[in-house]
Order: structure tokens, then sequence, then C-alpha cells
């Protein structure tokens, strides 16, 4: 949750400061309408049309009757309805404009979970910050083996081994940066206003 803040959201840094670091990691735009677009309308900062939270109900209420009927369990992948919102909601042409215009600005930790408590309420949530419980499906499925990704350098040799190859080293390619352990997380919240 907080290496998502630092990493997608660049720890409050205007958007214009976001370089790639990995192959893995999208370009400007791509985050500019999966990341701070959103969040950007859940605070007031850009105006959506109105068809933007009419095309969200409409997806809420497709993924309450899927969930109700077992059709869908993945509550995780429903941010993909906010993306859908938002590509309804504005031609691309508006987005482009919307980016020259906001690339200097940044986000801060108090919006950042004004729109995690928004896209929970829209069932918009995004697997990020659904709990691994949900994502997972613990209650159905059997694990041998649970890795944490910030140790997988030497915990995927260990599983590798032990399904009978030979792997001595593993290369993590994903990291969401090194973690400043003076900058605790009780600061960031210290750093949320009261809850409206």
């Amino acid at each position: 949750f907080f290496s998502f803040i630092r990493d997608k959201f660049l720890d409050g840094s205007p958007f214009s400061t976001y370089q790639p670091r990995f192959l893995s990691d999208q370009n400007w735009e791509e985050r500019w309408s999966a990341w701070w677009l959103p969040v950007l309308i859940t605070n007031g900062r850009v105006s959506a049309p109105p068809i933007y939270i009419k095309e969200i109900r409409i997806l809420q209420q497709q993924l309450r009757r899927e969930m109700l009927t077992g059709e869908n369990t993945k509550f995780g992948q429903a941010y993909l309805n906010l993306k859908h919102a938002l590509s309804k909601s504005f031609d691309s042409e508006t987005i482009k404009k919307l980016s020259k215009k906001h690339q200097n600005s940044s986000i801060s930790f108090d919006e950042f979970i004004n729109h995690v408590l928004w896209s929970y309420k829209f069932s918009v949530v995004d697997h990020h910050w659904v709990p691994f419980s949900v994502l997972c499906d613990v209650c159905e499925a059997k694990y041998d083996y649970i890795l944490q990704l910030e140790r997988a350098s030497e915990e995927v040799p260990y599983v590798l081994r032990k399904m009978g190859y030979n792997v001595s080293r593993f290369e993590n390619t994903h990291n969401s940066g090194k973690i400043n352990k003076a900058y605790s997380y009780k600061l960031y919240f210290n750093k949320l206003s009261r809850i409206k």
C-alpha cells in the first residue's frame, strides 16, 4: 500500500518528474490515464462529465449482479471499470490536453486515501489495495508456498529448487524503490486531515 503511493504517485512529487526505471514500467501517458487522472477527478481537481459517474454506476450494478451469481469473484479487477468509464467520458484529445495542463501537479497522501475510499464506494477498487484474502481466494485454493515480493531474490530460488529446478540465483526486476526507515508509515498518516 505504501509502496504504491511511493511508486505510482511519486510520493507527492510532480508528475513531470516521473521516469520509468524498469522495462515493465508504464510510460507517462499510461500512468496519467491509469492513476493520476482518476485521482484528480476523485478529488475535484478535474471535472468529469456526468457520464463518468453514470458509467461507473452501471458497471457497479453489473459487478454486484455478477458477484451475487458467482460469475465474478475478482473484485480486485474492478478498477478496469474505472478505466472503461474514463474512456467513455473523455476523448483522447481531451485527455492529452488535461495531461499537459496538469503535468506539474502532484497527489498528496490525503488525496490518495480519499481516492481509495471513493473507489470502494463505487466498486472500482484497484487490486493494489484489495486485501489478499479477496484476491487470492484463500478459502478455495490450497497454497504450497506464499512468497514475499521484497524477498523474491531469496525465496524464488528456494521454491524452484523444491520443484526440482537447479536455480541458485533469481533477479527481481520489479522494485518499487528503497524504503526510508526513518520515514515511517506513522508519518504518512500524520499527514491526513480529518475525514469529511
